[in-house]
């Protein structure tokens, strides 16, 4: 049902009809699985407690790297940035050549080896990243 390949599943941003695979998959869970009961069954747990962040810099700005090479990112991850007020800007590893103006810079999970000409043909980025990992 979901393409595989050498080092697992195939992600959804490289397989055009996924999408649909996943809204049908959502619609047959929602008709059979008790969705709120199963909700409160997780709420019951113990959350371990939240630590405290005190953010009182400016805003803080993360270049996050998504394309067809880096786009594997869990949502809780985003959200907790969300949550403290990171603003967060996109860029592409494989057509952009220099990060976006950021004060750090969050490169996730994907299959870079399925794009290695790209990134590597890409000199200007890698030496941008280079340049600013330097600099601090």
């Amino acid at each position: 049902i979901i393409d595989e390949r050498h080092l697992g599943l195939m992600p959804a941003n490289e397989t055009p009809e996924s999408q649909k695979f996943i809204d049908t998959a959502a619609k047959h869970i929602a008709d059979q699985v008790d969705l709120d009961r199963l909700i409160g069954i997780n709420q019951k747990t113990i959350e371990s407690p939240t630590p405290v962040i005190n953010n009182t810099t400016s805003s803080i700005t993360v270049a996050v790297a998504k394309d067809s090479a880096f786009g594997f990112y869990y949502q809780d991850d985003l959200d907790a940035f969300d949550s403290l007020g990171v603003d967060l800007v996109y860029f592409d590893t494989l057509t952009d050549d220099k990060l976006p103006e950021a004060d750090a810079l969050f490169i996730g999970g994907g299959f870079p080896e399925m794009q290695l000409e790209a990134l590597s043909a890409n000199q200007s980025l890698l030496t941008d990243i280079k340049a600013k990992i330097q600099a601090g």
